[in-house]
């Protein structure tokens, strides 16, 4: 960078000292030429003072004039020295302010310097800093390939584990499924040869006894039974009383009655009250009677299956109705059983009600539409209940399924006419 220099000022002051100086001895010479002129004029007017007087006035005049313009000359002078003094003030304060500028552009320039030796120290920085993310980068992108190269390698071999395994899933619920075949072929074979030698298993002859009464009241017509809270016994559980010499048999209808039944209404820890509903004619209910229902059962895992088919009559009007088998479906599902659809091999009972009567309810034939679409409705519901009814019993004797009908399943479990005596105390207590 070009540095401009301050020239040195002119010696103006001298050369106006010399102009001042020669003017000034020029004009004491001429003062000294005129005043020795004077003199001799005076000595020559002394001599004729009176003839001169005039003149020498006159010249005196003139040297007052010379005087004043000598004095003005000098205060040109001094004016001009002042102006001379003025410009070497400026010329130095223009000098100084010259050293000042350049002292600032040195720092400037060394500022200048120093910023660009700065900024070349952080660029090499950046460009360090860049080179190593580049680095990192690149072993980030190396990383996540691997990564997901790895990940995909674990998921082809989890594919590959996942299909294996449900291959032998295939393998083993088609292997179940043959031996859940082959199982159903020996239960159905069991159950053949049970007919062919005389076991009636389809009339059910021998029951399972659930508990057995503890302790007798005749005269509240009540009675305890060994079964308590932990025995899965809820209100309203009813068992049907027999004989411990004969045991439960279901054989007949008569044999289903049994001495009695009961019906669960206080449940205990270990025992439950119950009321004695009924009592066959000519038989009592005495401690260490046993009792049954083929729908309860105390081990939780264990549950009988049961398909219900037909119509019941539970109120005891004489007429039996689809409203009333939903009762008793209720009451096995209430109880712990299984209510199923349609007969298979696991089925432990069919109960069969009275078939299906072609003619609808009175309370059916309220709610059916005599015109439109609906009409007709009850009655093709009817006929397909009757077959549907057909069809199950082919299908449980086909398998020697247990058929039971209404009166013996009824005796069975154990049940009254609830709508009427529910919760009432018999006559006696």
């Amino acid at each position: 960078m070009a540095v401009v220099r301050a020239r040195s000022s002119p010696p103006y002051g001298a050369f106006a000292g010399f102009l001042l100086f020669g003017i000034t001895a020029v004009l004491a010479v001429i003062f000294y030429i005129m005043w020795a002129k004077a003199v001799d004029e005076v000595d020559s007017a002394g001599k004729k003072q009176g003839a001169d007087a005039v003149q020498l006035k006159t010249t005196k005049d003139a040297m007052e004039a010379k005087v004043k313009e000598l004095t003005s000359v000098t205060s040109d002078r001094d004016a001009k020295a002042a102006q001379i003094n003025s410009f070497k003030s400026q010329a130095e304060e223009a000098n100084r302010r010259a050293d000042a500028a350049e002292r600032t552009s040195k720092e400037t320039a060394t500022d200048m310097q120093n910023a660009r030796n700065g900024f070349t120290t952080s660029v090499a920085s950046i460009n360090d800093q860049v080179v190593k993310l580049n680095a990192e980068v690149a072993d980030a992108n190396r990383r996540h390939d691997e990564a997901v190269a790895k990940g995909q390698d674990d998921l082809n071999k989890a594919q590959a584990a996942a299909e294996t395994a449900m291959r032998e899933r295939i393998i083993e619920i088609e292997q179940l499924k043959s031996d859940l075949d082959r199982k159903d072929k020996e239960i159905l074979e069991l159950r053949a040869r049970l007919l062919v030698n005389g076991g009636s298993h389809g009339n059910v002859n021998v029951g399972e006894a659930d508990s057995s009464i503890v302790r007798v009241n005749q005269t509240t017509q009540e009675c305890y039974v060994l079964l308590g809270k932990k025995d899965r016994v809820v209100p309203g559980l009813t068992f049907t009383v027999y004989d411990p010499r004969l045991g439960v048999r279901y054989g007949t209808d008569e044999q289903a009655q049994g001495n009695g039944s009961l019906e669960v209404i206080q449940v205990g820890e270990t025992t439950s009250l119950c009321r004695i509903t009924r009592v066959t004619t000519g038989r009592a209910i005495q401690v260490g009677d046993l009792i049954a229902n083929p729908v309860y059962h105390t081990d939780r895992t264990r549950q009988f299956r049961f398909v219900i088919r037909g119509d019941f009559d539970l109120d005891g009007d004489g007429v039996a109705t689809a409203a009333e088998r939903d009762r008793i479906v209720r009451l096995v599902v209430s109880w712990g059983g299984i209510v199923e659809d349609k007969v298979n091999p696991q089925t432990d009972f069919v109960v069969m009600g009275s078939r299906p009567n072609d003619i609808a309810s009175i309370e059916e034939v309220k709610d059916t539409p005599t015109t439109g679409p609906e009409a007709g409705s009850i009655a093709d519901q009817r006929q397909k209940e009757q077959k549907d009814y057909e069809d199950i019993r082919v299908q449980a004797t086909r398998l020697g399924i247990p058929v039971l009908n209404s009166n013996r399943f009824l005796a069975m479990i154990g049940y009254y006419n609830t709508t009427i005596v529910r919760f009432d105390k018999p006559t006696g207590k």
